[in-house]
């Protein structure tokens, strides 16, 4: 297990200074009037009628310990704007933050803002639940998102998370020298796709590297080419009160994966690559592609051995289909029963200034989600992860919404990943494990 890490920020005004119990500090700001509704999220500076002088300290959760540094630049210019105000960056191993954040929580020690991963995790429904998260709509300016971008961030409609302008996203990285050999290029269609594969495996290149031991990265292919397949179905799951994975086009999602396997796509040699296996047969020229997350975007930029590439898998009528899956780490909760509300609120308005949201975009982690009014200028340094970016249509995967109407004591996540690992060693067959699809959902919870 790893060892857990807490990651202290003070600016430098406080530097010397202890740090402050959780969502307690100094009492300020509890009589004070709600932050200036009218901050402008899109870049300009946060402004507003705050005088306070009284020194207030801000805690702030989060499971990126390596952002320590990104998050003490961003918190230091927000001290330069409200001096009166310092902010202290905590941050715990990923696999020990959300047993830190619920203690917390429970013991009414909460910090003033911190970050989840919104609907992604059923945890923050048990949040709002709780009672821990503050409503933000009418004390935060969200006219700049859609409602698909705030609904990462709502439970029953109610916004209790700021969204995010930086998202994460699934494609397909290449081998450009083995195009370049075959004279292949970036496929335009469904059906270019295809031809390529059959170019590869006719002339003993393996299509794609697939790490047959490893579920978790095994699941990034399968969901990059499902978006593509069927990105309506995707977009409108559970929608309509009704279980849509008795849908035809899932079971053809799982039978076009298992189509893949016997048409030789993934070679011989899946069955014994665990990830870094598959990405060491991806980077050795082995194989021709690999899907996976935009997160590996600046890991392959950086080889200097092979030159690699990316492209979204097209749909089968041509559109560039681009994962919604926004980076919701990016995103924060106020705690509802903060004694700083308004010290709060202007801190999670400064996070959604474009000169906040670009220093996390410096890092290049992330893709810019683009069209947001005020932070059209968010770039990433890494080229490809500007590449993620362009897309014509933004799907949102069935895999972000199906934990939240499982039945107890079911993972959702888990099941699927178990499931096309099933396949993929002919365990189980496509109707098989459609049918565990279907009994894992709950009724209860997705019929209107």
């Amino acid at each position: 297990m790893k060892r857990r890490m807490l990651v202290t920020i003070v600016s430098a005004a406080m530097a010397g200074s202890l740090l402050a119990g959780c969502g307690s500090g100094q009492t300020a700001g509890e009589n004070a009037a709600a932050a200036d509704e009218s901050a402008d999220t899109g870049g300009e500076e946060v402004s507003g009628e705050y005088s306070s002088s009284e020194e207030v300290t801000l805690n702030v959760y989060n499971w990126h310990t390596e952002r320590a540094e990104v998050y003490e630049s961003i918190f230091s210019r927000f001290h330069e704007k409200y001096p009166n105000i310092t902010v202290n960056y905590i941050a715990y191993d990923d696999d020990q933050y959300y047993s830190m954040l619920s203690t917390s929580i429970q013991s009414g020690e909460a910090p003033d803002l911190f970050a989840t991963s919104g609907t992604k995790k059923i945890v923050f429904q048990n949040y709002v639940d709780m009672g821990a998260c503050m409503p933000l709509d009418d004390l935060v300016d969200f006219s700049s998102y859609t409602e698909d971008q705030l609904s990462w961030g709502q439970i029953d409609g109610v916004t209790y998370m700021s969204p995010a302008a930086l998202g994460d996203d699934y494609g397909v990285y290449y081998n450009k020298d083995i195009f370049a050999q075959y004279g292949l290029s970036e496929p335009q269609s469904w059906d270019e796709l295809m031809e390529i594969c059959e170019t590869l495996k006719a002339n003993g290149v393996v299509p794609f590297s697939l790490p047959g031991l490893d579920a978790n990265t095994n699941q990034w292919f399968y969901v990059t080419m499902m978006i593509a397949l069927a990105p309506e179905w995707n977009n409108n799951f559970l929608n309509e009160g009704r279980n849509d994975f008795e849908d035809e086009i899932f079971l053809e999602s799982l039978k076009t994966y298992e189509d893949f396997r016997d048409k030789g796509y993934f070679g011989e040699d899946y069955d014994d690559m665990d990830a870094n296996g598959a990405y060491m047969y991806f980077s050795s020229g082995n194989a021709a592609m690999m899907c996976d997350g935009s997160w590996m975007a600046g890991t392959f930029s950086a080889m200097d051995d092979v030159n690699i590439d990316m492209f979204h898998w097209p749909s089968k009528d041509g559109r560039i289909v681009q994962y919604d899956a926004p980076s919701t780490e990016t995103g924060f909760s106020i705690y509802a029963e903060t004694r700083h509300k308004e010290e709060s609120l202007l801190l999670l308005n400064y996070l959604m200034t474009y000169e906040a949201t670009q220093e996390v975009a410096n890092l290049g982690n992330n893709v810019p989600i683009l069209g947001i009014p005020g932070l059209e200028e968010l770039s990433s340094p890494d080229p490809l992860m500007n590449k993620f970016a362009q897309a014509d249509v933004r799907v949102k995967g069935f895999i972000d919404k199906d934990a939240l109407y499982a039945k107890e004591g079911y993972d959702a996540f888990s099941l699927l990943n178990d499931s096309l690992q099933n396949i993929l060693f002919e365990i189980q067959t496509p109707e098989e494990v459609q049918a565990a699809m279907i009994d894992m959902l709950d009724p209860a919870k997705y019929e209107k």
